[in-house]
């Protein structure tokens, strides 16, 4: 069997396509292999290896994905705009849950099947929670061939990379995309693949941040196809507004390499009540808001891939994936770094709580967040203001913001609204196997394959966790419509749901 840190790290592993892939089949294609030994190490740590979900690290607000062991993906929570995907406009946010499967045509096997999802929601928050929201909303998936399927949104900002004049926006349907994708990733408002041969392909909106101005004109439109970005690149994060690739390893002289980013930029001063830092790290503090339509290296990320960078198309944070920088990913109102050795680095707004520190860091300067002695993270997740870190410990660590969005309180579970500007452990959860987020809702599966979540207030200032992202299918005890504490959601097949 393989060693219990082994498979908490293989679990951990970025929401990254977890469990999907124990379903791959022989001759599919490299995109399948790259996850056939996570899945297996994952399969190990559940009891009854029957039927498995495991909730996706997504944008989209108020609606809940999870993947099943078979490739098909269970939707619940929001659903209006074809979210469901199931072919229907408006499925009732407290229905039960949603099971959509991904187009077969042309697989090998006749069965195809998603290894990964990413959400987009204006600001990653509900679709119809702005009174002029434009239409940011939508799904994507990459199957285990490598191919990439978009629903529940329009092509008024891009956000389907597709017509659909074959496929309705109320089922999956495919993007084209040059090549076999073998990573597939969100910020709020776009959508970023990375090929197996390197090549980085971007569609959807670069609209600013709705809480910075009503207008919210995009420079230079949107992509409403896959845009060629760059070439050579390793590995691709995201940001809430932004983007990161990892181009190779770091060659000093050579401004194309190491880490690049682009995307809203915006700092202190005036704007310093505003969402978003600086996503290089490298304290571009200014009394202004502007968007960096063209890649730049980030200097400060640049330091941690001077190695184990040079292969192209790595999903990050895999097994396979050797560079000293693991993840990148953007909050609303800061940024959060893994490398390989296990440390995390936070930077952002301090009045955001994103320092992770005791020490009064400035804004946008990158700080090593202060875990406990002896234990180093094997994977980060988020929600819109709050980060989770998964320790080697099989802890989870919580740092951030929760006076908004409502959390929990880390002894007892019930719901809290205590901000957290060092990581505190949950103690409540025990070990888990994998964590996640989306919106205000956080995710967690247990080793017996429970899913517990909490969360799920609504943003301007709301509680009411209205659209049921966390919904009492699937659980023992009926959930009332107000912002939830934890709540455990026992999944069919699972060890939990024969004890």
């Amino acid at each position: 069997m393989t060693p219990a840190r082994d498979r908490r790290r293989a679990v951990g592993v970025a929401a990254v396509l977890a469990l999907a892939a124990a379903a791959t089949v022989a001759g599919v294609g490299s995109t399948s292999a790259a996850y056939t030994d996570r899945a297996r190490a994952t399969t190990e740590v559940f009891e009854v290896p029957t039927t498995q979900f495991v909730p996706q690290q997504t944008r989209a607000g108020k609606t809940a994905i999870a993947l099943q062991d078979d490739g098909s993906m269970a939707i619940w929570g929001f659903r209006g705009r074809g979210l469901a995907g199931t072919g229907e406009q408006t499925v009732a946010s407290q229905a039960t849950i949603s099971m959509t499967t991904l187009p077969s045509d042309g697989h090998p096997d006749g069965r195809r099947r998603a290894v990964q999802v990413a959400g987009v929601a204006r600001d990653g928050l509900e679709v119809n929670q702005i009174a002029f929201d434009t239409g940011v909303s939508g799904m994507a998936a990459l199957s285990d061939d490598g191919l990439v399927y978009t629903w529940g949104g329009t092509q008024q900002l891009g956000m389907m990379g597709r017509s659909d004049d074959v496929t309705p926006f109320t089922r999956p349907g495919r993007v084209e995309i040059p090549g076999r994708v073998v990573h597939l990733i969100s910020s709020n408002h776009a959508f970023l693949v990375l090929t197996e041969s390197g090549d980085v392909y971007q569609w959807g909106w670069n609209g600013e941040p709705v809480t910075w101005t009503t207008a919210g004109n995009p420079p230079g439109g949107p992509d409403l196809l896959p845009r060629h970005v760059l070439s050579g690149v390793h590995s691709i994060h995201s940001g809430a507004w932004s983007f990161w690739a990892v181009r190779g390893d770091t060659v000093p002289e050579d401004p194309a390499t190491g880490v690049l980013w682009w995307g809203w930029l915006g700092t202190s001063g005036a704007h310093q009540s505003r969402p978003i830092s600086d996503p290089s790290g490298d304290g571009q503090a200014v009394n202004a808001r502007s968007f960096v339509a063209e890649p730049r290296r980030s200097e400060w990320g640049s330091q941690h891939t001077t190695s184990g960078c040079g292969t192209v198309g790595v999903v990050a944070g895999s097994p396979e994936d050797e560079c000293g920088l693991q993840q990148l990913a953007g909050l609303r109102y800061g940024n959060v770094a893994r490398l390989r050795d296990g440390s995390v680095y936070t930077w952002g707004k301090s009045f955001g709580w994103m320092q992770g520190t005791t020490v009064a860091a400035l804004h946008d300067v990158p700080t090593e967040v202060e875990l406990p002695a002896g234990v180093r993270a094997a994977h980060v997740a988020h929600h819109t203001e709050t980060v989770y870190i998964h320790g080697d410990d099989q802890q989870v660590y919580m740092y951030g913001r929760q006076d908004w969005g409502g959390g929990v309180n880390p002894a007892t579970g019930a719901t809290s609204t205590t901000n957290y500007r060092t990581p505190v452990r949950l103690d409540f959860l025990g070990p888990v196997d994998h964590i996640g987020g989306f919106s205000f809702t956080a995710t967690v599966v247990r080793p017996d394959g429970a899913l517990l979540l909490w969360g799920g207030g609504e943003w301007p200032g709301g509680r009411g966790n209205v659209n049921r992202v966390v919904r009492d299918t699937f659980a023992t005890t009926s959930i009332p419509t107000t912002l939830r504490p934890v709540t455990e959601l026992v999944m069919p097949g699972s060890g939990r749901s024969t004890s």
